[in-house]
């Protein structure tokens, strides 16, 4: 599927402006107030885990960190149950 055209052309689009995008939103990390779970995977070979996972939760304030060994891109498929707990955490802190 990621192959068609269109739909490759479109993903292409979104890449190229995501610099862009980015510089207008970090700003305003330090204005979010609802609580905020980060779970990275330490070989997370997409996303770098010190400069992308543990970057931001130094940028919002009050988020909760947390470090999965071993894991990497997408934990919400390997670490289910740590996803979960965050989530729940979330969930009764309102």
């Amino acid at each position: 599927m990621a192959m068609r055209e269109r739909l490759f052309t479109h993903q292409m689009m979104q890449v190229s402006s995501l610099g862009k995008t980015l510089s207008r939103i970090i700003p305003h990390y330090a204005n979010i107030s609802t609580p905020v779970e980060i779970l990275h995977g330490t070989l997370d070979d997409v996303l770098d885990h010190d400069r992308h996972g543990f970057w931001l939760s130094g940028q919002i304030r009050g988020s909760r960190f947390t470090s999965l060994p071993g894991v990497g891109h997408m934990p919400h498929h390997t670490r289910v149950e740590d996803v979960a707990d965050a989530v729940i955490r979330i969930a009764s802190t309102g």
